[in-house]
């Protein structure tokens, strides 16, 4: 495996079209198609399907995707770094993220950490959960966000989030003060594709589709996309609450009898780093106010 293989399987990927990677890549488009053939040789899988027509990622594709994208952005500062001739004085902190529900609590956990360790470089990483699972139990991440899942490292519990109905102010739902779960079963939904969603609240949204039409479910690749049609076609979604990472223009309602869901940090070694501790730290004391 190389760099060239992974520049052309991002390219396609990122545009579905042969033709347009090899314009984007200044290669010509049977050398993209060489690179390709070569690197589902090697790895054993097919990434792509294809016709004459199209272009689409196989689930090992879509699996794979970040890896890629992860070893060129780690090859790409390496260069920058020797090319420069640089002498690392700040101390690089690598924090995953699945969507912008974890993203929009960053600033408020990043701003006191860095003001108690200054050189800390930050640097976040957004992939699906089981890719930054991966990443963590490779340790090319130091921390992960996320929903709890599994014991494959080391857990710490920041709050915990109750299962709500998210809707736009125009909705009917805006106007409850809770919803039955009866009245879920009707009506427009958006829910994240189970492919790239945490399994936990996939296993809710199956709940609630239920024998609706197709017209009313609507699927979407990822949370920004979620709100986005949510507030376009006036339909509401069912997603864990977390006050701080609250979208101002939704309303958010309480669900009669619904579950909590654990919330935290995933990390590795934390008696070792006395960084990763004071993260830690500074995170649970921020959810603590």
């Amino acid at each position: 495996m190389n760099t060239i293989q992974l520049e052309c399987f991002v390219a396609v990927a990122e545009n579905l079209s042969f033709a347009r990677a090899s314009e984007i890549l200044h290669i010509t488009q049977p050398a993209v198609t060489h690179q390709i053939n070569s690197l589902e040789k090697e790895l054993e899988v097919k990434l792509f399907k294809r016709t004459t027509r199209t272009v689409e990622l196989t689930n090992a594709g879509w699996n794979f995707i970040e890896d890629a994208k992860n070893i060129l952005n780690i090859t790409h500062m390496a260069k920058m770094r020797i090319s420069n001739n640089l002498k690392e004085t700040r101390i690089p902190f690598i924090i995953g993220c699945y969507n912008k529900l974890e993203l929009n609590l960053i600033p408020n956990i990043l701003r006191p950490f860095l003001e108690e360790v200054p050189e800390i470089h930050p640097i976040l990483k957004t992939a699906l959960p089981q890719t930054l699972r991966t990443m963590l139990e490779n340790e090319t991440i130091d921390v992960m966000l996320g929903f709890k899942n599994g014991d494959f490292a080391t857990y710490t519990e920041l709050t915990k989030a109750d299962i709500v109905c998210i809707c736009p102010k125009t909705h009917p739902f805006a106007k409850k003060n809770i919803v039955a779960l009866e009245e879920l079963k009707y009506g427009k939904i958006v829910i994240c594709d189970p492919r790239r969603n945490y399994p936990l609240i996939s296993s809710h949204h199956n709940q609630i589709v239920g024998s609706r039409s197709p017209s009313e479910v609507y699927i979407c690749e990822n949370a920004e996309a979620t709100f986005s049609l949510m507030k376009s076609v006036d339909a509401f979604t069912i997603l864990p609450d977390i006050p701080m990472s609250r979208d101002s223009t939704m309303c958010y309602i309480p669900i009669e009898n619904s579950e909590k869901l654990s919330f935290g940090i995933y990390s590795k070694n934390q008696d070792k780093d006395t960084n990763l501790k004071r993260f830690i730290k500074v995170a649970k004391g921020v959810f603590e106010v």
